[in-house]
């Protein structure tokens, strides 16, 4: 069982190594042009070459250096982040900064007072109103709108009636995935007239391909969950391995991830993370971005989604999952996106 569980992990990163574009090695450790240009962005990105999120988002990166309007300087080493920081906000290097997740939040507040003509601009970067300084504007996925969806269908689908969910971190955007999550399989557990359990684990990391095995594959032997939401970069991964060896179901995130396991990734939550960093840097070259502001990205406008849904899923499931979302979208269906707003969420029910 080890062997394979090592085999099959190799095999799943090869093929997601198959599928990053080998143009993203240009964004990774490059310093901007001597020559002087209006727009100068610096992109700090937490990277692993098995981060769905990451890879997605530096594809994006690729797409607007391409433009030669806007230079770009990609670096992969959180560790560095204090010092890329100073080197891109001091001597003039750059006029904004573009942080990929809240691993950079510490660091970005400090070099915001440090530099306050500098915007910074993370995406998912999890801060409150009250958290943003004047030059730090965040864009923020409500990923809890597709985490709806997947839950219901988990819910109905459940034959054990006990559902996991993996997290990377305990942070506000993964609070999204879970409340959402959590919401949907209520949802599904009040028309089936059951009662479905929950089993949540935060395992610390997001590049730890083995804690995510082992986590998962707790939840099937153990726990008796049957399909387990994994919100937990490439430590996803392993729990595909585990769902694929264990035959049972897995829902990814960020990104389409069903080519990795087509018969037991059950369907996919994503975020439209290249279109969203693209979009973000064009508008910061058109002067429409601006600090101390958090923009939501939801699924009306289709920057969240839940895809990809494999033959077991029921085709009436499936419709009703696209009931759902457009119930959403029109805001007949508030979703909960951490405890207080679960807690409220719940009580009208």
């Amino acid at each position: 069982m080890e062997n394979r569980k090592k085999v099959l992990i190799t095999i799943l990163i090869i093929i997601g190594l198959l599928a990053v574009p080998t143009t993203l090695a240009i964004t990774t450790g490059e310093l901007f042009p001597e020559e002087e240009k209006p727009y100068r962005i610096g992109v700090l990105v937490d990277f692993d070459t098995t981060d769905a999120y990451a890879i997605e988002f530096l594809k994006g990166v690729s797409v607007v250096r391409q433009t030669g309007d806007v230079y770009l300087s990609a670096l992969s080493d959180i560790d560095t982040a204090p010092m890329a920081l100073e080197q891109l906000c001091s001597k003039n290097m750059c006029n904004m900064v573009l942080a990929a997740g809240d691993s950079f939040n510490s660091y970005l507040n400090e070099a915001a007072l440090r530099y306050p003509e500098i915007q910074f601009v993370t995406i998912d970067g999890g801060y409150t109103d009250e958290e943003l300084r004047d030059n730090i504007a965040d864009f923020q996925f409500k990923i809890e709108e597709a985490s709806y969806p997947a839950g219901y269908i988990a819910g109905m689908m459940t034959e054990t009636n006990v559902i996991g969910f993996i997290g990377g971190t305990d942070t506000p955007p993964i609070d999204r995935f879970y409340y959402g999550f959590k919401a949907g399989i209520d949802a599904a557990a009040r028309e089936k007239g059951e009662r479905i359990q929950v089993v949540k684990e935060t395992i610390g990391s997001y590049h730890d391909k083995e804690l995510g095995y082992a986590a998962a594959e707790k939840m099937y032997t153990e726990d008796n969950c049957d399909i387990i939401l994994a919100a937990a970069g490439s430590s996803g991964i392993g729990a595909v391995t585990a769902a694929t060896i264990l035959e049972k179901y897995v829902i990814c995130v960020d990104t389409d991830l069903n080519y990795f396991s087509p018969k037991y990734v059950l369907c996919s939550v994503i975020k439209d993370i290249r279109d969203v960093s693209i979009d973000v840097m064009t508008k910061y070259a058109k002067g429409e971005v601006s600090g101390g502001h958090i923009v939501p990205l939801g699924i009306s406008d289709l920057s969240v989604d839940v895809v990809g849904f494999i033959a077991a899923v029921p085709d009436s499931l499936i419709e009703d999952a696209e009931l759902l979302k457009d119930k959403i979208s029109a805001g007949k269906i508030t979703v909960p996106y951490d405890r207080e707003t679960y807690e409220a969420y719940s009580a009208l029910r």
